[in-house]
Formats: structure tokens, C-alpha cells, sequence
């Protein structure tokens, strides 16, 4: 999942043997080296969002440790300096993207901490949870390293350097969402395009005791069992395929909610907006309302009734921590005159169906 080892296998097997100036690098170093001039050039740098994914990076100096990189064996020299986030990095190169001759690039970010920053998450217990080829929840942590916590990813956020401190984040990962829509739709052809899962899956009431566990690479974040694989269990001579749509989209939010959890567990305090939709709370085409259907689901509670107002009400909260960035650009009353910043406020929902 980490990079180290993949560096220490390339150097071992010799793949870097005969190269005039050997590197070892995270794909933002790759993009930044690439539009700058490559060869011609090209610039060098890496920052701590990308240098804290290789397990080489010393998470409370923001360098690169020498304990870690003597561990795999990764001499520091083929690593790139990390500079903050938020540095003027480069300008792109003319000969690489003509239409951008000389546009500096002034930022760079991992893709989950550019989620976490994008939806406004600057508050310690602040949390995001993106659904796309997999799913991820992170949470800020505030400005200092919080530590370790069991089944959990700690990353750093971003450095913003002259504009501010960095911040720290805690990640759950898991390695399917889409792709387990994109498996039903493109080898089992029960779907013909993905929005139409949803109207299969609420054609039901419930999954009737069909269990979807999408560990079609293993399981991540809390468990992390690489030697875990999907299955699809609970099936009757009665189980049709809406009955696997919908226990797939319940594992969906099952492992989101695992997640969370986890973060609980760890201590860390989440913090939640209220207002994140626009619509009645009962709007059955809303986020919320459709959070809201799924915890309807007994089954998916295991068929027991017992606590499950309480049940539903974690699981409606839990996948609307998703739209936590509505009640943020909200609190900003005049910010959201500007037709940008509405129309991203009005583009939330749709992002997370």
C-alpha cells in the first residue's frame, strides 16, 4: 500500500542499476518533473501529503527519516526534497503543454487530503468520506502528529507553508465502491449503466438475508486482511438480482461505517454539520432521504428491531457526514453570492449518489 517496499523490490531486482541519475518517486514528483521540462529541466520536488504515503517520511519534522529509509534500504538521494504544499513549485514547461507555457504550479496535493481541503475540512474532527473506485474517510486531526491508531492510516493533511501550519489527518481505506457497481454492471450485466443500480436496489425492501462482502482485493481499513476475498452469501431459491443490488449498497455504507467507528475508537472526535441538504429531511430524493431508506432496511441491521431508531439514525448521520462541506460554505453567508462557490454548494449531492 506504501511505496518503501515497492523501492526497496526495484533496487534489489536491479531496475535501477544502469540509470545515469537513479529516483525514487510518488506520482506527484513524477507529474511536477514531467510538466516542468522532464529531462529539460525538469523539477524535482515532492511534499508531505505524497512523501507521508512512502513510510520514509519522519511525520513530526515533515523530512525524510534516516532510520526509515536505512530500514528499506532507499538511499535519500534518490528521493526528491519536500517542500510545503503550497510551494511555487514550477511553471510549466512550453515544450511539454504549449497552452500553458508558464503557468506556475503553486500547489500539489495527495488525492484523498485534496478531498479532505476541497470540502472545507479545516477543523480538527472535520471528516469526509468520498465514494469512488473505493471508498475513504478522513478526518482532520489538527496541527500536530496525533500517533497511531489500530486499523487506521495517519497521513499528513498538508503544510501550507507561509500561509499556515500543517495539519495532520487519520484515513480508513476501502478498496471497493464503484468498482463493486462497475462489477455487477459489467460481468454479471445486471445493470446496463451504473445509475441504474439505484432503482433496482430500492425495488426491495430489504437485501432478505443476502449478505455482499466486495473483498474483491482484500479488506482495508479496520481490518486490513489482504488475503480476504468477495463473496456473496445468504442466497435462496427467492433471491433475485435486486436482492444482491441492494445488499451491495448496504455494504457500501457498512464499511463507511466501520470505519467511523474506528476513528471512535481511536478517540478522535467527529464533528457533523446540520443542514448539509437542502431538502425536507424526509425527501425521499435527497441524500438524506435516500440514507434514510437504506437504515429503513432491518436486514440490514441483522433483522433485529431492537435499537434500531437508534441504528437508523447512525447510519442517516454517518452517510451524511458526507456532505459536510454544504454546512461549511453555508456558514459563509455573503462567500456564497459568488456563483462558483454556489454552484460547488449545489454540486455536493450529486458527487455522493
Amino acid at each position: 500500500y506504501f511505496s518503501a517496499t515497492k523501492m526497496k523490490w526495484l533496487l534489489e531486482a536491479g531496475v535501477l542499476d544502469t540509470a545515469t541519475s537513479p529516483s525514487l518517486c510518488t506520482i506527484d514528483t513524477w507529474l511536477l518533473w514531467s510538466l516542468s521540462g522532464a529531462s529539460d529541466g525538469g523539477v524535482y520536488l515532492t511534499e508531505p501529503s505524497n512523501a507521508s504515503r512512502t513510510m520514509l517520511m519522519d511525520l513530526d519534522t515533515l523530512d525524510w527519516s534516516s532510520a526509515m529509509t536505512a530500514l528499506f534500504d532507499v538511499p535519500p538521494a534518490t528521493l526528491a526534497d519536500i517542500r510545503p504544499s503550497t510551494t511555487n513549485f514550477a511553471t510549466v514547461s512550453g515544450e511539454v503543454v504549449p497552452e500553458l507555457a508558464g503557468v506556475p504550479i503553486t500547489g500539489v496535493l495527495g488525492d484523498q487530503q485534496a478531498a479532505l481541503f476541497g470540502q472545507a475540512c479545516f477543523s480538527p474532527g472535520m471528516i469526509k468520506a468520498t465514494y469512488g473506485t473505493g471508498a475513504f474517510v478522513l478526518a482532520n486531526a489538527g496541527d500536530s502528529s496525533p500517533g497511531v491508531f489500530d486499523g487506521l492510516i495517519t497521513s499528513v493533511a498538508w503544510d501550507l507553508g507561509a500561509f499556515g501550519p500543517a495539519a495532520y489527518c487519520v484515513e480508513g481505506s476501502a478498496f471497493v465502491a464503484g468498482a463493486g457497481v462497475q462489477w455487477l454492471r459489467d460481468e454479471l450485466g445486471f445493470i446496463e449503466e451504473s445509475q441504474d443500480l439505484e432503482a433496482l436496489a430500492t425495488s426491495v425492501a430489504s437485501s432478505e438475508g443476502v449478505t455482499f462482502v466486495p473483498a474483491f482485493t482484500g479488506l482495508g481499513s479496520p481490518f486490513w486482511r489482504s488475503d480476504a476475498r468477495g463473496s456473496i452469501t445468504g442466497l435462496s431459491h427467492g433471491s433475485k438480482r435486486a436482492h444482491v443490488a441492494r445488499a451491495l449498497l448496504e455494504a457500501l455504507a457498512f464499511q463507511v461505517r466501520a470505519m467511523t467507528e474506528a476513528l471512535g475508537v481511536a478517540g478522535i472526535e467527529l464533528g457533523r454539520g446540520d443542514g448539509y441538504v437542502d431538502a425536507a429531511p424526509g425527501d425521499q430524493q435527497s441524500p438524506r432521504g435516500r440514507a434514510q431508506r437504506l437504515a429503513r432496511s432491518d436486514r440490514a441491521w441483522g433483522g433485529d428491531r431492537r435499537g434500531t431508531r437508534d441504528r437508523r439514525v447512525a447510519l442517516a448521520r454517518a452517510v451524511g457526514r458526507t456532505l459536510e462541506v454544504r454546512s461549511t460554505l453555508q456558514s459563509r453567508g455573503p462567500d456564497l453570492r459568488r456563483p462558483r462557490l454556489r454552484s460547488l454548494a449545489a454540486s455536493v449531492p450529486a458527487r455522493v449518489k
